[in-house]
């Protein structure tokens, strides 16, 4: 089930992993560049130890 991040008022749309590590982050490549989700993702890779972002595709120069 995709929510905001740890029922707190976040931009970030994402999935739980494991209860207790990991979170999916749901959000576009456009969205992630953009740097506006920077304070949002370093919180979040705190509470939760890994974060994923699955088909992005990043280029080596992104």
């Amino acid at each position: 089930m995709a929510t905001a991040a740890l029922d707190r008022p976040l931009s970030i749309v994402s999935e739980e992993i494991k209860p207790s590590i990991g979170t999916r982050i749901l959000k576009t490549k456009e969205e992630l560049l953009d740097g506006q989700l920077g304070p949002e993702l370093k919180e979040l890779l705190q509470e939760r130890g890994i974060l994923v972002f699955p088909q992005i595709n990043f280029t080596d120069q992104e």
